[in-house]
């Protein structure tokens, strides 16, 4: 009864995805059909990742140097109405190339920065990632993501059209306040397995959702996987794996700062976070220190 319920959900949820992607490109299917990803392989850019932001100035710099010691070489942020002097501190990246900028007014504009992003620079990278200036992506079994998608690639003898990774939630590791110092040195401490998953997608294969911005909808064959190359549909992995690579959320950092999190409010929706009263050990069950193994790196970088 349990595997009839998901096989359900499933199929509502795909339908009301490729619905939507079919409302919006008329050459979907002439598209799944034709597509031949041998014609695009010479990119300057492996790795990039797409991401709206606001108000994460003081926290930036700390995640854009730590992608790109795993990686990552261009970043796509997309401003929403910041007022914290976020341009002024990404302007040595933007002069040097790493950050391509722009500012973008409204609300609930999350899915549509990412089709922008998709549709304006699907030609200019080999994959895409799309998470929150709140998510480090960590990989484990190798020192950079590519190295681990290659992993995946040669490990299962498949070749990797999207890949999903599930979430580690970081809480307040006892900080009520804010304090000084890199975000992954002062929390250390998460709860998992958490079903959720953040994508890295091939984007001349996928089309954002209408209202999901943890998962893509995949040209008609194919298909996004975790990195036990097992078949993904929507945004949840059943079976969380972080053997090769996971994704740090800090979704809250200290309570105080979590206060100030809710108050910007969301991307997603129009609906706020409601503020969990204050426990020093929420979230923050599990140690996990995982990605200090860059941190020498990282420091190097002040």
């Amino acid at each position: 009864m349990e595997f009839v319920k998901k096989l359900k959900f499933k199929f509502k949820l795909l339908r009301k995805d490729y619905l939507y992607v079919l409302s919006r490109n008329r050459d979907f299917l002439i598209r799944s059909l034709l597509h031949n990803e041998k014609n695009y392989n010479n990119f300057d850019i492996d790795l990039a990742i797409v991401a709206i932001v606001k108000n994460e100035a003081p926290y930036i710099k700390e995640w854009i140097d730590f992608h790109k010691l795993v990686g990552v070489g261009r970043f796509y942020i997309y401003d929403n109405c910041s007022s914290d002097n976020l341009y002024n501190v990404l302007k040595e990246y933007i002069d040097a190339g790493d950050v391509v900028y722009k500012y973008i007014e409204g609300n609930v504009m999350q899915i549509p920065v990412y089709e922008m992003a998709i549709n304006d620079y699907k030609y200019d990278v080999k994959y895409m990632a799309f998470i929150d200036a709140d998510e480090f992506i960590v990989p484990n079994s190798k020192n950079t993501i590519m190295e681990v998608i290659q992993e995946i690639e040669k490990e299962y003898n498949t070749v990797v059209d999207a890949i999903a990774i599930n979430w580690k939630m970081f809480g307040y590791n006892n900080n009520y306040k804010k304090k000084d110092g890199l975000v992954i040195e002062n929390y250390t401490k998460c709860v998992y397995p958490n079903k959720h998953v953040k994508s890295i997608i091939n984007p001349r294969l996928f089309y954002a959702t209408k209202t999901d911005p943890h998962h893509f909808v995949p040209l008609i064959g194919k298909h996004t996987i975790n990195d036990n190359a097992e078949k993904m549909y929507g945004p949840y992995n059943e079976h969380p794996t972080y053997k090769k690579i996971q994704i740090n959320h800090y979704w809250t950092k200290s309570y105080e700062e979590l206060v100030a999190k809710i108050k910007r409010g969301r991307s997603d929706t129009i609906q706020s976070y409601e503020l969990p009263k204050y426990q020093g050990d929420y979230l923050s069950e599990i140690f996990d220190d995982s990605i200090l193994r860059f941190l020498p790196a990282l420091n190097d970088k002040k």
